[in-house]
């Protein structure tokens, strides 16, 4: 079902058409946050605002939700700008920035709803109906200024990362037979938008390198794709090398998972100096354990973190469970794909208490 923000869309509008001061973009990290911030850039553009001049871009990780309304060095940072958006991303509250023009776009059953400022289809519809959010953001530009071929493959990108192709598709106001995006004849993706999204992943996975991967993106995807292919020497660098871990690396770890055909649960401990690699195990397992949970773990010192993925749990209420239960216990995501981490002691009666809902 694909949800009406026409009128969201069009409070925007207003505000875009007397933007004042200068805006804060705050992008979630992965492929969706990114490509969500470089479309929403292109709209900032089409009003005449310039990014480093009128326009900023700050990239949050999954902490960064419970931390900011408590660190007084977010607070001040935020009191710096007029405007703050959120792309792929929500606050639990708001009312740090009520005297702030706000916009949330995001698809995570978290914060508040029914405001006016935010965007999130996660309240109404079914987890399997959820759109990512570069897609709601490539819809708003569709409502201010029409169809662009370009953005609509870089919002795809975003869509086919978070496994959010066909309840998209409305959103970017085209089909499966778009043969700028699915192979002819066919509802699988072009090959090429797979390999964009895994080298996003490889670049992005590196904490502090998401914001030179945006800033080169803004500039290298003005006429067309191009920026998604030609990186930097260092970012090259650093997908071949993840990708010649993927190679050494996956069957050793594939061999080594823990599978419960009865409960159709597939579980990888994956060292901590492998976790570079965990996104493509996860799209592999997608593929050759299609109907499967999947866990993977990664092991520290004293804790441990986890990410599901699972059509026959609702994952978000899962974690949301634990975390009122254990204490040290945090998490979040969709109902078909989360993530966790809490104390290690805790790992096995978390994954004995998955399998109960299997």
């Amino acid at each position: 079902m694909k949800v009406d923000f026409e009128k969201h869309y069009f409070l925007i509008k207003n505000f875009l058409s007397t933007i004042k001061g200068k805006t804060l973009l705050i992008a979630h990290y992965d492929a969706d946050g990114i490509t969500s911030a470089l479309i929403f850039s292109r709209i900032l553009e089409k009003y005449g605002q310039q990014y480093n001049k009128d326009f900023f871009l700050d990239v949050a990780r999954d902490s960064y939700r419970s931390e900011y309304n408590k660190d007084p060095e977010i607070l001040k940072t935020f009191q710096s700008y007029d405007n703050i958006i959120l792309l792929d991303y929500c606050f639990d509250s708001y009312k740090e920035l009520e005297n702030k023009n706000v916009f949330v776009f995001d698809h995570h059953i978290s914060g508040d709803k029914d405001k006016a400022y935010i965007l999130n289809p996660a309240w109404v519809v079914d987890p399997n109906d959820l759109p990512s959010a570069s897609a709601i953001i490539y819809e708003l530009y569709y409502y201010l200024f029409g169809e662009n071929q370009l953005l609509k493959k870089i919002a795809f990108i975003g869509a086919a990362s978070d496994f959010m192709v066909y309840a998209s598709l409305p959103y970017l106001h085209t089909t499966t037979s778009d043969k700028e995006l699915f192979m002819s004849n066919s509802i699988l993706i072009k090959p090429i938008i797979f390999d964009i999204f895994q080298n996003l992943q490889c670049i992005y996975e590196k904490d502090g390198e998401e914001i030179s991967l945006f800033e080169h993106l803004l500039n290298n995807t003005k006429n067309d794709l191009s920026g998604f292919f030609y990186f930097s020497n260092e970012h090259v660098k650093r997908i071949l090398d993840i990708e010649k871990l993927e190679l050494e690396c996956t069957k050793e770890i594939l061999d080594g998972a823990i599978i419960d055909h009865s409960k159709k649960c597939i579980i990888i401990n994956m060292p901590k100096n492998k976790k570079e690699i965990k996104k493509y195990i996860l799209n592999i397992l997608e593929l050759m354990y299609s109907d499967y949970t999947k866990v993977i773990c990664i092991e520290r010192k004293n804790t441990f973190s986890c990410s599901l993925r699972s059509s026959d749990v609702k994952l978000l209420d899962f974690v949301n469970d634990l975390k009122s239960k254990l204490s040290g216990f945090n998490g979040g995501g969709h109902n078909f794909a989360a993530g966790c981490a809490g104390p290690l002691d805790k790992k096995e009666y978390i994954i004995s208490e998955l399998k109960k809902r299997l």
